[in-house]
């Protein structure tokens, strides 16, 4: 008999995370990555993405933001970013600051290359 659960699974509908010890259940999900989506967005020629990761990192952290660079002027931004969260709210609203930090980055680098 476990403790823990090993697995958890995400109903994107309502938010709610349930723990299972089914790994068909969890494995189901992280094969169908529309069901762990929680946000996407591209600006400009950066990608975020925040998605439900299924296994807790630490501390529970059971969903993720990942940035994929943009590049500007030959350099590399947001190369390492990633943030995670433990309920499906505060990825969503993790998310959108990401996403309005990255726009705020951007309009101040065009902003900075105009002559």
């Amino acid at each position: 008999m476990e403790l823990f659960p090993q697995f958890y699974v995400y109903n994107k509908e309502t938010g709610q995370v349930h723990a299972t010890n089914d790994i068909q259940a969890a494995e189901k999900q992280f094969i169908d990555q529309e069901s762990r989506q929680v946000g996407l967005d591209t600006v400009g020629d950066t990608v975020v993405s925040t998605v439900f990761i299924g296994i807790p990192y630490a501390e529970g952290m059971l969903f993720e933001t990942v940035v994929y660079p943009y590049h500007a002027n030959g350099e590399k931004y947001w190369e390492k970013f990633v943030s995670r969260y433990q309920t499906a709210g505060d990825a969503k609203r993790g998310h959108k600051k990401v996403v309005k930090m990255i726009k705020k980055e951007q309009e101040r680098n065009k902003n900075d290359c105009v002559l």
